[in-house]
């Protein structure tokens, strides 16, 4: 367990299954936290780097969120670095299938963000990702990502889930819908708040970021 003195607010975007759109909710919640008036870092550990290639093609002009590719075993010297420059919200996108370095991401982290979106396979890979921020003792948030607009999908696995772990859970009430618009962003090195700022891509994140953010009096 790290012995880091907090000065930030750190976040984990974690899934321990590839495809649920970890990396995009990670670069547009930084992005929000940005236009909150916070200067925000995401440390990329995924090996995939998909968030660092996201920070290379990203305006030079833009100075904010920081993108930092690092390793787990280095998060805590990372985020001291960070926390002396007066970076006060990170967000670390995690690797999927890899529980060693999940793990060491939750327990320095104070709240994990689980994206999961609504269909069968991932509603069952999804115990293994709160099963590690209940061992690191972290509170987490479900967020259903990739929601298709006409469906009903989400309220049919919000619902199995809430059975399933009854009143052990949090569930974001705010939903995010699949939208073209988070793919240019993305590609253009935007989040849908700047590629988009007047779309209901950027209420969606908005909405999400101030609900994750709810019980962080820090």
């Amino acid at each position: 367990m790290s012995t880091l003195k907090k000065k930030s607010k750190i976040y984990s975007v974690m899934s321990q299954k590839g495809g649920v759109g970890k990396t995009t909710l990670a670069i547009n919640l930084a992005v929000q936290s940005t236009l909150q008036g916070n200067k925000a870092l995401i440390i990329d550990i995924d090996p995939q780097a998909s968030a660092t290639t996201w920070g290379d093609i990203r305006d030079s002009n833009a100075k904010y969120p920081l993108v930092i590719s690092s390793f787990a075993a280095r998060l805590s010297n990372v985020i001291q670095a960070a926390q002396q420059n007066n970076i006060n919200e990170i967000f670390i996108d995690t690797p999927p299938h890899s529980q060693r370095d999940a793990q060491i991401a939750a327990e320095i982290s104070d709240k994990i963000v689980i994206p999961c979106r609504p269909n069968l396979f991932d509603l069952h890979a999804i115990d293994n990702t709160i099963g590690l921020a209940q061992i690191a003792g972290k509170p987490f948030v479900i967020v259903f990502n990739a929601i298709h607009h006409t469906s009903s999908l989400s309220i049919e696995a919000k619902e199995a889930i809430s059975n399933k772990y009854k009143d052990n859970i949090d569930i974001c009430p705010y939903m995010i819908v699949q939208r073209l618009c988070y793919v240019h962003a993305i590609t253009s090195g935007q989040g849908v708040q700047e590629y988009e700022p007047k779309g209901k891509a950027m209420l969606e994140i908005g909405h999400v970021y101030k609900y994750i953010n709810k019980h962080e009096d820090k």
